[in-house]
């Protein structure tokens, strides 16, 4: 370790974009600014736009690519002998952070002499409804004996996340809670309603995020198609993805065209001040940042009943939680509950009190306490939720 507490940490990092992308991101940008001798090891077969922008302002001289491939293959016999050389030019670090399943099961089949071997997954691959039968075995057995016999510290950043880490039989006192956290939105270029020809008597409802079966915007889209009275309102949906051109194909084929404006990649942040109502229609997640998103900037939500909505909507006061079982009932009805305009002041005036829970900083703290629990050998009594 450096002088005065000071860390060498290396960040390793598969999908260059979406949640894990900006909380691998956060963390780069948090600790170089505390002092710490970070580095961000990145791919660059999956990455998007924004992450790329940001990747960017990181100096050279601490951002590494090394090409990783989601899915298990070959390939990952080249990664893992690019990261190995990259840590005998570079290394050793105090930490190694790991962020998904393929750079989490990559550098923990390296050597501990490297680092102390941290992980968060951002969703183990066994909370995919669609990982079933025998995938669904040979991804836990993987994630369990890497959390048993590879890892100094498992981080997970929600109860969901956490209670699926001990059903793998990651070791309790190497497993931490840390939700993610966001600084106060600062949106680039501001939006004004009159910029898309919104009203001031429409009702907007926000979707942001990648356009992919995880995310479901079909089923966002087939919901508004459902809503009886769809004379004031409009909606935004904020991402691109594998789903882009059958989601127009279904807005099309719908008739909504008027109604539903698709903006592709661009700063969530310009339009969250837009959005009257927030839906998130996953069918799994661990800690989604845009709901975090969401509730930072004080609007009600609407959100499957997946990993932390329950914990960030209180249901009924700044938003409701609706059955992913019965999704295509239970959420046009709860889109037409908050039209109203009583109940939607109401959990509006609610959100904006409820504001202020999910701090970057906060999240810089625990993750920092996690690294150092893991050097000292302490477990679990790190100053983060276990």
């Amino acid at each position: 370790m450096g002088q005065r507490g000071k860390m060498r940490i290396l960040i390793v990092l598969e999908p260059s974009g979406g949640g894990s992308g900006r909380n691998a991101l956060d963390l780069v940008a948090a600790t170089l600014d505390r002092g710490h001798d970070t580095h961000l090891v990145y791919s660059a077969t999956r990455m998007d736009p924004l992450f790329a922008r940001r990747l960017s302002a990181i100096c050279p001289s601490r951002r590494h690519r090394v090409d990783m491939d989601r899915a298990p293959g070959p390939r990952d016999l080249f990664a893992l002998r690019g990261l190995r050389q990259l840590l005998r030019r570079l290394g050793p670090f105090d930490v190694i952070h790991a962020h998904s399943s393929k750079a989490g099961a990559l550098t923990r089949l390296l050597p501990r002499r490297y680092g102390a071997r941290i992980y968060t997954p951002h969703a183990f691959r066994t909370m995919d409804p669609a990982c079933r039968g025998i995938a669904r075995a040979v991804f836990g057995g993987v994630e369990g004996a890497l959390a048993r016999w590879a890892t100094d510290a498992l981080i997970c950043v929600s109860p969901d996340e956490r209670a699926e880490a001990q059903r793998l039989r990651a070791p309790l006192d190497r497993t931490h809670l840390v939700p993610n956290g966001v600084p106060r939105a600062t949106p680039s270029v501001p939006l004004t309603r009159a910029d898309l020809n919104l009203s001031p008597t429409d009702i907007v409802f926000g979707f942001v995020g990648r356009l992919s079966a995880q995310k479901d915007p079909l089923a966002f889209v087939e919901a508004i198609a459902r809503i009886r009275d769809l004379t004031h309102v409009r909606v935004i949906i904020v991402g691109v993805g594998e789903l882009e051109a059958q989601l127009q194909q279904q807005i099309d084929a719908k008739g909504l065209g008027e109604v539903i404006r698709c903006v592709g990649q661009d700063d969530a942040a310009r339009y969250y001040p837009l959005f009257d109502i927030f839906v998130l229609t996953s069918r799994y997640e661990s800690m989604p940042y845009v709901l975090i998103e969401a509730a930072e900037a004080g609007l009600p939500m609407i959100a499957t009943d997946v990993s932390t909505a329950d914990s960030i909507i209180l249901d009924g006061q700044n938003g409701l939680v609706v059955p992913r079982a019965d999704l295509a009932t239970a959420l046009p009805e709860a889109m037409e509950a908050l039209i109203q305009p009583d109940q939607r002041s109401a959990m509006t005036a609610q959100a904006a009190r409820l504001r202020g829970r999910y701090s970057l900083d906060r999240m810089v703290d625990q993750t920092l306490a996690v690294y150092q629990a893991a050097l000292d050998g302490q477990g679990g009594s790190a100053g983060a939720g276990r």
